[in-house]
């Protein structure tokens, strides 16, 4: 089963890929243009028809690769509402994260890999934006651009959006570590500050989530 995001469109921008260009003599890959690997050993499926999506080595044995599928194993196997492309120059390996509707930016400027990685850690509700050069980094709502809580670093906010689940996260400032539970939906905080290890256990501790509060 695919395990993660999958988003639509093409890398903007003269943006290359060092990848293997798959052809019909490979069975299964048919409807593959392109595979590339990601530093944490998935692929980057570029399709035939355009479509992008992050595979695993399973997937690929399985012939489950540009096959048309579009749930994936989002938590409620729906589609992700909005998709996003890196645009920017190659040159300068000055990226942003865009949104392919309406071309908005999140975030600053990042590399190329990071662009690629920070979509592909992204769920049905979240992505992370910011700047990679100084490493400033903001769980994003997908839905509206909407930042929950203060400034992560970038590995910190990628762990939190690749471990959400349900309506709740723990949003604030690393630096400080002041966070709080937050409702994604809303962007209500619940409660006082807490450090970000409790806020993840308190999170833990109801799951599995409630309609409401």
């Amino acid at each position: 089963m695919k395990t993660v995001l999958k988003v639509v469109g093409s890398v903007l921008g003269a943006c290359g890929f060092a990848g293997l260009w798959v052809g019909p003599a490979i069975a299964g890959l048919e409807d593959t243009r392109l595979l590339s690997r990601n530093a944490n050993g998935s692929f980057l499926a570029i399709c035939v028809n355009g479509e992008t999506e992050t595979v695993t080595t399973f997937d690929i044995r399985q012939n489950s690769v540009c096959d048309g599928d579009t749930q994936g194993s989002e938590p409620d196997g729906e589609p992700v509402a909005s998709t996003f492309t890196c645009t920017g120059s190659e040159f300068s390996d000055r990226f942003y994260i865009t949104r392919i509707d309406n071309d908005e930016r999140l975030g600053d400027v990042v590399s190329l890999a990071t662009c690629r990685q920070l979509i592909a850690d992204a769920n049905e509700a979240l992505i992370c934006t910011g700047s990679e050069f100084s490493d400033r980094f903001y769980i994003t709502k997908i839905e509206d651009g909407e930042r929950l809580g203060e400034n992560l670093q970038m590995s910190t906010c990628r762990q939190l959006v690749k471990e959400q689940e349900g309506d709740f996260i723990c949003a604030g400032s690393e630096f400080s570590d002041r966070f709080y539970m937050t409702r994604i939906s809303s962007g209500q905080r619940f409660g006082e500050v807490l450090s970000l290890a409790t806020c993840q256990q308190m999170i833990n501790d109801i799951r599995p989530f409630p309609d409401s509060i």
